[in-house]
């Protein structure tokens, strides 16, 4: 439960990261594009007054008439921008609030000249905020702004500051939240449904490779009953030669025995004809098996193929990590000659063997390992592979102690001091290798104990 939740919080953060950029990055350009506005706006006011100015003056009106006139329209007009009129640098007129003084700033101005005077027209505007204070205002509605409007105004005042100004500086990163939650969902089931069809795939495949045990046990119980059949039919024909030989000689035995040895010569006979004829039944029984087996092999080729081009993103991620610590790491040393492979006197020849040839069958397993022994089997570590100590050669060996009756086991060398690589090097063995994970891993910290790894 600890992990779950582990994996939520990081799931949360995760998501919550993922919003808060593309908030930011939506709040740049908004803002941008209304600090462009913003400045086209301020350059057509200030022409406008500019030409209403100089109409006033074509018209022969008294020069402080149109100053007069020019301060108390702008003055009573609502602007977007704040307002600063000045002549000859003394102030006539300014609405400018020491607010929002976190905020950038856009400022424009244009001089009018009449007679000796000179009329300074400023328009100020802060209408970008901070990155971050702008993200934390979108995502959280402007929470503190509209709890401060309920404390300075009432409850209909917030609602249409929260409607006019919480709601649409807001509501880009509450539908990016919820686009994003809906993508990081479909995602997540994607990869539930690839793992679902993943496994089906592998209870396919090991369904077709039982089937194919199977048909190979079958075959090799034909193929000697075949032979069964060749002797027999070999030890009917010695004796049909026989008991010819025994009928040219006839005239040293009596007719009773002639007769007898003309109904045997036609019993073998007989048995010989009926041999025949199973042997070839049994011949088209293996080449019907064979055919089914060279078949279900050809399918579980195509199925594991398939299998491995549809491998979750996590069991490639464990590959990557598997390999990025044991080949890039500049400590271990990779050994790149064939594995050697020392049978020994025990019964666990083929077992080793076919413990080589699973090792040999992947390069990078191959570069693991230096040689691989036969070992006398203990039905106590019966299902493991035990990690330990050789103290003949100082390196780490993995005692593989196989799962069937007969018992048979394998050591191999994996060619390292230290303990941690070897602990790499055997997980990536069981990992990697379908011979080997069923396998349980263990470490034998002394002669005595086994620890699980």
């Amino acid at each position: 439960m600890k992990q779950i939740s582990i994996i939520n919080r990081l799931y949360l953060s995760i998501l919550f990261f993922f919003v808060a950029i593309l908030t930011g990055i939506n709040n740049h350009y908004l803002y941008s594009y209304i600090g462009y506005e913003t400045l086209e706006e301020q350059h057509v006011l200030l022409n406008l007054v500019q030409n209403q100015f100089n109409s006033c003056l074509s018209n022969e009106f008294d020069g402080e008439l149109c100053v007069d006139l020019m301060v108390s329209s702008l003055s009573d007009t609502k602007l977007t921008s704040e307002l600063e009129i000045s002549k000859d640098g003394k102030r006539l007129f300014s609405n400018r609030l020491d607010i929002f003084t976190e905020r950038s700033e856009i400022h424009s101005t244009n001089i009018i000249s009449y007679q000796q005077h000179e009329i300074k027209l400023s328009l100020f505007k802060r209408p970008t905020p901070p990155i971050v204070t702008g993200v934390i205002q979108s995502m959280t509605f402007s929470l503190p702004e509209l709890i401060q409007r309920l404390i300075d105004e009432d409850w209909e005042g917030a609602k249409t500051f929260f409607f006019t100004v919480a709601w649409p500086r807001s509501r880009p990163a509450f539908w990016l939240a919820v686009f994003s939650l809906f993508l990081f969902r479909v995602a997540w089931l994607r990869e539930q449904v690839l793992k679902r069809l993943l496994n089906i795939r592998e209870e396919e495949v090991s369904t077709a490779r039982n089937v194919l045990k199977e048909l190979n046990n079958k075959l090799g119980e034909l193929g000697l009953a075949k032979e069964i059949n060749e002797e027999e039919l070999l030890k009917a024909q010695r004796n049909i030669k026989k008991l010819r030989l025994s009928l040219k000689n006839t005239h040293h035995i009596d007719q009773h025995d002639i007769n007898h040895l003309e109904l045997e010569l036609e019993k073998e006979s007989q048995f010989a004809l009926e041999l025949i004829q199973e042997n070839e039944d049994l011949s088209e029984e293996l080449k019907r098996i064979q055919k089914a087996t060279v078949k279900k092999d050809r399918q579980i080729q195509k199925d594991e193929e398939t299998l491995a081009n549809s491998s979750s993103t996590e069991k490639i991620r464990v590959k990557n990590k598997i390999y990025e610590a044991l080949i890039k790491n500049p400590v271990i040393i990779n050994h790149h000659n064939a594995i050697k492979v020392y049978q020994g006197k025990h019964h666990s020849k083929t077992f080793v063997q076919q413990v080589a040839r699973a090792l040999d069958k992947n390069t990078f397993l191959r570069e693991q390992i230096t040689a691989v022994y036969s070992i006398r089997y203990n039905r106590k570590l019966r299902g493991k592979m035990v990690v330990m100590m050789d103290e003949h050669s100082k390196n780490y060996v993995a005692n593989i102690y196989d799962y069937c009756d007969e018992g048979f086991g394998a050591q191999l060398d994996l060619g390292t001091p230290k303990v941690w690589e070897a602990c790499l090097k055997a997980k990536c063995i069981i990992n990697l290798s379908d011979l080997f994970k069923k396998y349980e891993l263990k470490i034998q910290e002394n002669v005595d104990t086994l620890v699980e790894y």
